[in-house]
């Protein structure tokens, strides 16, 4: 029976959640890994009308593979998953990145589905301390974290001042 090589999960909090990077390869005798679920998360409605939240953003996904996106089961619950695409043996790890806002399920994940066509395997991941702040600053240095956001009225403001500065060292030059 072929097993996945080396699934590992890390998760770090980041301005607009919960950074999961996800490395995964398939076993040398493997059929190929077809599907990747996270979850379970509960939502308002059953299905087909379940009431997602916004959507989960997909970072970075090996290529021929569909974006991260919401789906759900017939017992209700919604994973987050990875489709379209194709992990076979001798392709090495890949490497999946999405960022969440959304706990699973208490008691019952998070956990990671791995399916080869029609086969499935699950893991346990860790889970992230959701009770802790997010640092108030991106990478980009562009947004806050907790719903504010850096506003600068355009270029007027250095324009001005440095018109000033030029305007003074005229005028010391002047006199």
């Amino acid at each position: 029976m072929p097993t996945i090589t080396a699934p590992n999960i890390e998760v770090t909090q980041v301005v607009t959640g919960f950074m999961y990077e996800l490395t995964i390869a398939e076993d040398d005798n493997g059929t190929g890994i077809t599907q990747i679920d996270i979850g379970p998360y509960k939502f308002p409605g059953l299905p087909p009308r379940v009431e997602y939240p916004e959507s989960a953003t997909n970072e970075s996904c090996p290529s021929g593979w569909s974006q991260i996106g919401w789906s759900t089961d017939s017992k209700g619950f919604s994973w987050l998953s990875y489709k379209d695409g194709v992990i076979r043996p001798g392709d090495g790890e890949a490497l999946f990145q999405f960022t969440s806002n959304y706990k699973a399920v208490a008691g019952a994940g998070p956990g990671l589905v791995v399916w080869h066509g029609s086969r499935s395997e699950s893991f346990a991941i860790p889970v992230p301390d959701y009770s802790s702040t997010p640092p108030l600053r991106n990478s980009r240095h562009d947004s806050v974290g907790q719903g504010r956001v850096y506003k600068q009225a355009g270029c007027l403001p250095q324009t001005v001042l440095i018109c000033l500065v030029c305007a003074a060292i005229a005028a010391m030059v002047i006199h």
